[in-house]
């Protein structure tokens, strides 16, 4: 060190190396340790880009601006902000002048194999597979339906000291409660004399509470789901994920719904009219959530009123021995035309195949907190879980039988 510098302080000894801009110039500006503006932007601006390019990408049938517009309606019912787009009351509504529709579903004469079904047929439509309920594929209606004794009485015998449960009035889910095919009787015949007492419907229960008749084979239906749908249903602990629908009483229905569940539907006995329209429709049927957003329903009753024109409708009526197979995300709807109907759905979760075709549904089911936190204290209280017990949970009064 020079001995000019010695002497020095520090700031002194640099202060020769900072320079002085020259007269009349502009300062420079400093530079900010903090994120350029532009990219602020980008990182503000990117998550809203993939927002709006996710709600063009749902399935519809409106220009870009009715399809931005009814689907931020829809987001905003599903969070909980706003009700409800359309109120009817199911089942009431007089006179009855529902819509004709406008044809059918692809018809297929027999069953195929796993592998075909899912190159030809898998998260396409709905399609109806004519007669393909045989003993080649597993199925056994004949441990219900023969000559030797009723369907009534077959039922009876699989079912005796056994609980089932039993919406008391087909259009309210509070009404559930497990009971006997005798109690079941009961209210049927109450319903039958009186038109001002709710019709009864049993559905959605195990097909293995009866004693040893499994009409459809659900091990090997299980080959039929995606990978996904099988998963769940190798690995989710249900009683079993084919459930049977009973109707003794003609006429009883069911909602237009849809949800994530990919199902083959085999009927056994009687006649069945399935109603379906496809998820692109979803704003157009004014749906709303309900119970977790485990599944929507439609704001027409479709069975008593018009759905709007531009909808089309597609029906078909299932026979002793058909397998109807629909899509997850596919709206459904079923109107029993006999005295005596039974049919068992072989459902399971299919997210791999919801997210293509209703990404938005699809996320107000899986990312509802409230269904998690209900599932986890199923779990707690039970030990067990299943998907069918998460959407009755509460619904339910058990009294002292066992489901």
């Amino acid at each position: 060190m020079s001995a000019a510098l010695a002497g020095t302080s520090c700031e002194e000894a640099q202060a020769p190396l900072i320079q002085k801009p020259p007269s009349g110039s502009v300062p420079a500006r400093s530079r900010s340790p903090t994120m350029p503006r532009a990219a602020v932007a980008v990182a503000l601006a990117a998550p809203l880009g993939l927002a709006l390019l996710g709600f063009f990408t749902l399935p519809t049938a409106s220009g870009p601006a009715e399809t931005l517009q009814a689907h931020g309606r829809l987001l905003l019912h599903l969070l909980g902000v706003a009700p409800k787009l359309r109120h009817t009351d199911y089942g009431r509504r007089q006179p009855a002048a529902p819509r004709q529709a406008n044809g059918s579903i692809p018809e297929i004469q027999g069953f195929v194999e796993p592998e075909e079904f899912k190159a030809k047929y898998m998260w396409k439509e709905p399609v109806v597979f004519r007669g393909g309920a045989t003993a080649e594929f597993g199925f056994d209606l004949a441990c219900l339906v023969n000559a030797e004794k009723s369907v009534e009485k077959a039922f009876a015998d699989q079912l005796s000291g056994k609980k089932i449960r039993i919406f008391k009035d087909q259009y309210d889910d509070s009404s559930a409660e497990l009971m006997t095919m005798d109690q079941y009787g009961l209210l049927v015949e109450q319903a039958r004399v009186n038109a001002s007492k709710p019709a009864p419907y049993a559905r959605a229960f195990p097909q293995n509470s009866m004693h040893d008749c499994r009409p459809v084979p659900t091990e090997k239906m299980n080959e039929y789901h995606s990978w996904f749908g099988s998963m769940a249903q190798t690995y989710m602990p249900e009683p079993d994920f084919s459930v049977l629908f009973t109707s003794y009483t003609e006429g009883t229905n069911t909602k237009m719904h849809i949800d994530i569940g990919n199902s083959f539907v085999t009927q056994v006995a009687g006649r069945k009219k399935w109603l379906f329209v496809d998820p692109e429709y979803t704003t157009n049927m004014q749906v709303y959530g309900d119970r977790l957003n485990l599944v929507f329903i439609a704001g027409f009753d479709v069975h008593r009123e018009p759905v709007p024109l531009e909808v089309p409708l597609k029906e078909v009526i299932a026979y002793p021995g058909d397998i109807i197979y629909f899509p997850t995300m596919t709206f459904h709807a079923v109107y029993n035309l006999d005295p005596v109907t039974i049919s068992v759905d072989n459902a399971a979760p299919d997210l791999s195949g919801a997210v293509r075709r209703h990404w938005l549904l699809t996320a107000a089911t899986v990312l509802n907190p409230w269904t998690m936190i209900k599932a986890i204290s199923i779990f707690v209280n039970t030990g067990s879980f299943s998907c069918t017990e998460l959407y009755f949970d509460g619904f339910v009064s058990k009294g002292e039988g066992e489901l």
